[in-house]
């Protein structure tokens, strides 16, 4: 029995693919799983000279959060970061910009999500920060952002 012609678009279409999370154009954690990339751009009703009606444009990406699941990292970037994030003191400072990478199993990218303002709001995982150079196993983290947009990239991969 073969199967069906539609099966390759039910399989993914790498089994390697990994998420990075990219913090000031370094890279510090690697996650098999993510949910929640959704971007949703909130609409802005604006006045416009001689209309008496008000016209909706898009706005700015509206704010929400992801999770990422079985992660890894080798270095306590990732870790101070969530630390910060508790901190009700340096709230306002806890905050980065960055982005999640969706690679394939040859390291090449094939998204990316970038995120402004961002703090973790969930750490699922050890409690104490791994020491440089050793691997430290994340379960699951979320991050609270107030921004999220897709950036597409033209290449052979899409």
């Amino acid at each position: 029995m073969t199967g069906s012609p539609f099966d390759s678009f039910a399989r993914p279409r790498d089994p390697h693919e990994r998420y990075l999370v990219e913090i000031q154009s370094l890279v510090v954690g690697v996650f098999k799983e993510a949910h929640g990339l959704d971007a949703e751009r909130e609409e802005v009703e604006i006045e416009e000279g001689g209309r008496e009606e008000r016209i909706s444009v898009p706005g700015p990406y509206a704010q929400g959060s992801f999770v990422l699941r079985e992660g890894e990292t080798d270095g306590p970037e990732l870790y101070r970061w969530y630390e910060k994030s508790r901190d009700g003191d340096h709230l306002a400072s806890s905050r980065r910009t960055g982005a999640v990478i969706l690679v394939d199993g040859r390291g090449v990218e094939r998204m990316r999500w970038r995120f402004r303002a961002a703090l973790i709001s969930v750490w699922e995982g050890p409690q104490k920060p791994p020491r440089d150079g050793r691997p430290f196993t994340i379960e699951a983290i979320e991050i609270t952002h107030e921004g999220l947009e897709p950036v597409f990239r033209t290449s052979q991969y899409y």
